[in-house]
């Protein structure tokens, strides 16, 4: 049943807008992915401001990267709490949108009733330009210790992809923390 409404949701999204249908399908073959890549890699990056400053107080950075290249993982780096309530409430009172789809737009309180209502379930929701509508998340893309985690974590400069909010570390510890507060 899940991969039918997954099914469903793509042709849908397919019929609605075919340049990302197109894109979709296109980018599913490596050498073309490989292609872009390269033509990426030719045009020059808008430089991320960094802060000199850091939310993260009396944190290793060594301890980390030791931490992410063991386990792919590091429990001690924690937002402090108003900086999280900040970004929860953020997500609570904006719009985000179900399957990826920008006519699907609902508050994450009334999730159930949008799912009642298109009678399907949402596998992910997304909130797009988190760095532009909320300022904490923008403090974060520029933080100092995370700006030098990633760098040596990645061997290589970080750059900000805004390209929506469902899949990164924040969102996941929002989803903890909204999770928490029930």
């Amino acid at each position: 049943m899940e991969v039918w409404l997954r099914v469903r949701a793509y042709i849908s999204k397919g019929f609605k807008n075919p340049s990302w249908l197109v894109m979709s399908v296109v980018g599913r073959f490596t050498i073309i992915r490989h292609f872009v890549v390269l033509l990426k890699r030719s045009v020059p990056r808008q430089e991320q401001p960094g802060n000199k400053t850091s939310v993260f107080a009396d944190i290793s950075i060594s301890d980390v990267i030791k931490s992410l290249n063991q386990d792919g993982f590091h429990l001690r780096l924690k937002l402090p709490q108003p900086v999280l309530d900040r970004i929860v409430d953020f997500s609570l009172s904006t719009v985000c949108y179900g399957n990826q789809d920008s006519e699907l737009g609902f508050l994450y309180r009334d999730k159930e009733k949008i799912e009642q209502k298109y009678g399907y379930t949402f596998f992910m929701a997304e909130y797009y330009n988190t760095s532009l509508l909320c300022q904490e998340i923008q403090n974060l893309s520029c933080d100092s210790q995370l700006l030098e985690i990633a760098s040596r974590y990645l061997k290589a400069k970080p750059v900000l992809q805004e390209a929506g909010f469902g899949g990164t570390l924040l969102s996941v510890m929002i989803i903890l923390t909204i999770l928490a507060r029930r």
